[in-house]
């Protein structure tokens, strides 16, 4: 993106009313406070490895973390060594949460904002692990309608930058 365009798409986004209502998408934040430690950065072509395809938010060790959205608990146990629970959300969409050791079984029923789980532990912060928050120090909540079509958490919240439209130049 040219140095213009940037500059027009943060005029813009500060331009918008202040008035704007939030859209209740019924999902709440997985943790009790939203600190952002890394933002959603996906990838410009699905399967471009490097990239943070969620956000990874401030918590503390044994921290509760709770569903993000009601669904159905379609995983809870450990992925390349690390604990994850994921949720099917009724939209289709799938929340993943991790590190997160599940209090929460394979089936189960949850509402929005139920405990599922305490914050774990990351395995070795080597590989794709380096990029995310030192050992217990933040939840990645990951969301995707398929296998590699992520969206930005935050955007469920009510909290993800508007999108703005540039003319070509």
């Amino acid at each position: 993106m040219s140095f213009v365009k940037l500059v027009l798409a943060l005029v813009l986004s500060t331009m918008l009313p202040a008035d704007i209502p939030v859209v209740d998408r019924g999902f709440v934040a997985p943790v009790g406070e939203i600190i952002v430690v890394n933002y959603f950065n996906p990838p410009p072509r699905p399967w471009d490895s490097g990239f943070h395809r969620g956000v990874d938010l401030l918590a503390s060790p044994d921290d509760v973390i709770v569903a993000p959205g009601a669904g159905v608990i379609s995983y809870a146990r450990s992925a390349f060594g690390k604990p994850v629970v994921s949720i099917v959300h009724p939209s289709g969409l799938i929340s993943s949460l991790e590190p997160v050791i599940a209090t929460v079984a394979e089936g189960d029923a949850v509402a929005a904002g139920t405990p599922i789980g305490t914050l774990g532990y990351w395995p070795e912060l080597t590989g794709s692990n380096a990029t995310h928050c030192p050992a217990a120090t933040c939840v990645h909540w990951g969301v995707r309608r398929s296998e590699d079509n992520y969206l930005d958490p935050l955007w469920l919240l009510g909290l993800a930058a508007p999108i703005v439209l540039l003319p070509t130049m």
